[in-house]
């Protein structure tokens, strides 16, 4: 019943096997520390004005949560969502 599942997995699994070797036949283990599961994404960093806006009220105010800290920086001018502040 789960045959196709099984082949799935295995091909996958093949797959890094191959991946892996390639890579360590062609750097070494150098090459194997370089890869890295999860890249940065540019599009998605704040600008550094907002982070340190943000931190810089954190300091101020400790006891804020991210939605009073989200609404302040708001009066202030500086737009970023309750989970934007916590990410930062």
């Amino acid at each position: 019943m789960f045959h196709w599942l099984v082949r799935y997995l295995v091909a996958v699994v093949l797959h890094f096997i191959a991946t892996y070797k390639k890579l360590y036949l062609e750097g070494g283990e150098d090459a194997l520390r370089d890869v890295s599961r999860k890249k940065p994404n540019i599009k998605n960093q704040v600008l550094p004005h907002i982070s340190e806006a943000v931190l810089s009220l954190s300091l101020e105010h400790p006891e804020f949560g991210n939605l009073r800290a989200s609404n302040e920086l708001r009066n202030r001018g500086i737009l970023v969502s309750s989970s934007g502040v916590r990410g930062i």
